[in-house]
């Protein structure tokens, strides 16, 4: 039989403690997926923000693009100017989409990503330049991203490797690049 308890003045039977517990464990288990269906929810976010970024850039770099078009040389001056206003008047309607998706980083990894974008800039300067030094320079950087290939074609990582690094690394390299030196040709 169920012992009972005084308490206060209260009897708790002590068999209804251990249901309480049961109830605390599923409270528990319902606030854990809680908590992984937010968690899938906010990377949903912040892939779509990050969508929304490559967005902002392409339609500035078309936008740019069409402004530097050869075609636009050919045609009349009026509609040259037409096309230009509406260019600019849409440029600024872009740029005042702001969005802001950072990234928490430690000192370290702060370090490390100065010096990628260091290096970034320096292939961006030399690429017109020198195209091949450019590529294997920006390699060695995509590379660094990557883990290492070992014996029998598996990998071997020296560390925990994001990878989403890769293709962060990717898009920062190739919008950063047209942003400073392809807007020009686009046409």
């Amino acid at each position: 039989m169920a012992q009972l308890q005084v308490n206060k003045g209260e009897v708790v039977d002590k068999a209804s403690l251990f249901q309480r517990s049961q109830s605390m464990a599923a409270r528990t288990n319902h606030l854990v997926e809680t908590m992984d269906q937010l968690e899938t929810r906010v990377e949903a976010l912040r892939d779509q923000a990050s969508a929304m970024e490559q967005e902002k850039e392409t339609l500035l770099e078309m936008l740019h693009g069409v402004q530097s078009c050869q075609d636009i040389r050919n045609i009349s001056d009026g509609e040259r100017e037409e096309l230009n206003v509406t260019a600019e008047r849409l440029i600024n309607r872009v740029l005042t989409v702001d969005i802001s998706l950072e990234t928490v980083r430690d000192q370290q990894q702060e370090e490390s990503l100065n010096k990628a974008m260091e290096i970034l800039d320096e292939a961006a300067l030399r690429l017109k330049k020198d195209m091949d030094g450019s590529k294997r320079c920006l390699s060695t950087l995509l590379q660094a991203c990557l883990p290492d290939e070992g014996e029998a074609g598996g990998t071997v990582t020296r560390g925990p490797i994001d990878q989403k690094i890769p293709v962060a690394g990717h898009w920062m390299l190739h919008s950063r690049i047209r942003r400073r030196y392809v807007r020009g040709s686009a046409c």
